[in-house]
């Protein structure tokens, strides 16, 4: 869900064979402005 209809979502994903069975989520979030009153 896009709270934002002019959001620019940019993703991507690689394989590393010595994370056997783990995984690693990165999260870059800019440009976020005046967030009050929301638990998200």
């Amino acid at each position: 869900e896009v709270e934002d209809p002019l959001a620019n979502i940019i993703f991507g994903s690689s394989f590393d064979p010595a994370m056997t069975g783990k995984i690693r989520v990165s999260v870059v979030a800019t440009g976020i402005s005046d967030v009050t009153g929301s638990s998200k």
